[in-house]
């Protein structure tokens, strides 16, 4: 009897960690502010001439919200925008000014990330 209790527990315990896991996996963990925590995208658009575009690999990103993140910091720059691709894990800056390697390091740390 003893044991089937423990079964029971092991199981319970198990199925809660999977469901936890397949909703962190999806977007919709607490680690990446899923469900009504979830970031806005912030919608930028450039209307000058775009001077200026680089690609950089960001480490950290799990999923959409990671990218919405990343994303909004670079669009809360002036004169910048981002777009993040999660199937290689890139961020392309594109800007109607010049910026830096720095510049965007800065931004994307800011929103919890990395460049490498």
């Amino acid at each position: 009897m003893g044991t089937a209790v423990i079964i029971v527990v092991l199981l319970v315990i198990v199925c809660i960690s999977l469901k936890s896991s397949l909703r962190h996996f999806a977007g919709q963990g607490g680690c990446c502010g899923g469900g009504a925590d979830a970031p806005k995208k912030l919608k930028k658009r450039l209307k000058g001439v775009i001077t200026q575009t680089q690609k950089y690999e960001v480490a950290g990103m799990h999923c959409d919200n990671c990218k919405v993140r990343v994303e909004n910091s670079i669009n809360e720059l002036s004169g910048l925008v981002g777009k993040v691709s999660m199937n290689d894990k890139t961020l392309e800056v594109q800007g109607e000014r010049a910026f830096t390697r720095e510049e965007i390091s800065d931004a994307v740390h800011r929103a919890g990330y990395e460049l490498l």
